[in-house]
C-alpha cells in the first residue's frame, strides 16, 4: 500500500461521498467515481464525518476513543480511502481536485455489456420472441411437446441436465456482471449458498451508490 504523508495534526477531507448502510456494514464511495468505494463500519463513517468537519487526525481518534471507550486508530482507513481515490485533500494539498469520472476507453467487456443490455440487445430479444411466436403459430415449434421432451431428457440424462442448469445459472450471473461493468462498477462472480443449496452470485456492492434514475436496478436484481 502506498505511503502517504499523514501526521497527528493532519487535516484530511474526502470527495463528496455517497453512503449505503446494511446492518453493521457500510459501503462508502462516489456515484461519480463508480469504481471507487470501500466497505467500512459505522465507526469508519463517523471518522470520515469528523474529518470533513475540520477535525485533525488525532482529534478524530480522541473523540472516537472516548465515545467507544477503546483505542481507535483511523490511519489505515485514511490509507484505504487514499488508495481508492476518495481523498480530496491532505493539509490543504489537493489530492483529487478534479473529481471527474475516469475517461478510460471502454474495455471489450463493457462494449459487450452495452450491446446485450441496451437498445441493440432489446431489439435482438424482441426479434427472438416474435420469431418463437410465429413458429409456434405455424406449428413449427410445439412448446408443450418441447417441454415434455425436456422433462424426458432430464430423467434419462440427469448429469447432463445438471451441467446445463449450472451453465444457465452462470449465464444469468454473467449478465449481472456485465450490467455492473456497463456502469463502471467492479463486480465478482462468487460461489455462495442459500439454505442448503450451493449457488453462484454476483457481488457488486458499489451498485448501491449508483443513481437510481439510471434504471439499472431491474437488471441487477435476482
Amino acid at each position: 500500500m502506498q505511503e502517504i504523508p499523514i501526521y497527528p495534526h493532519s487535516l484530511i477531507t474526502t470527495v463528496p461521498l455517497d453512503i449505503s448502510c446494511s446492518g453493521e456494514e457500510v459501503v462508502i464511495g462516489s456515484s461519480c467515481l463508480n469504481a471507487s468505494f470501500i466497505k467500512s463500519t459505522p465507526i469508519g463513517l463517523e471518522a470520515i464525518e469528523l474529518l470533513n468537519q475540520g477535525r485533525s487526525l488525532s482529534e478524530t481518534e480522541d473523540v472516537l476513543s472516548k465515545q467507544y471507550r477503546q483505542n481507535v486508530s483511523i490511519k489505515e482507513l485514511i490509507k484505504i480511502l487514499f488508495e481508492v481515490n476518495l481523498i480530496s485533500s491532505i493539509d490543504a494539498q489537493q489530492i483529487n481536485a478534479g473529481y471527474k469520472i475516469n475517461q478510460h476507453s471502454a474495455s471489450k467487456w463493457i462494449k459487450i455489456a452495452n450491446v446485450y443490455l441496451f437498445q441493440i440487445g432489446l431489439l435482438i430479444y424482441l426479434l427472438l420472441f416474435v420469431t418463437a411466436l410465429v413458429m409456434n403459430a405455424h406449428q413449427l415449434l410445439n412448446i408443450p411437446q418441447l417441454y415434455s421432451s425436456a422433462i424426458q431428457f432430464s430423467i434419462q440424462f440427469p448429469i447432463v441436465t445438471i451441467l446445463i442448469a449450472w451453465f444457465l445459472v452462470l449465464k444469468h450471473e454473467w449478465f449481472h456482471y456485465l450490467a455492473a461493468l456497463s456502469l463502471g462498477v467492479p463486480a465478482q462472480i462468487k460461489i455462495g449458498s442459500r439454505y442448503i443449496f450451493i449457488v453462484l452470485e454476483t457481488q457488486s456492492d458499489a451498485i448501491n451508490l449508483i443513481e437510481r434514475e439510471k434504471g439499472i436496478d431491474s437488471i441487477l436484481q435476482g
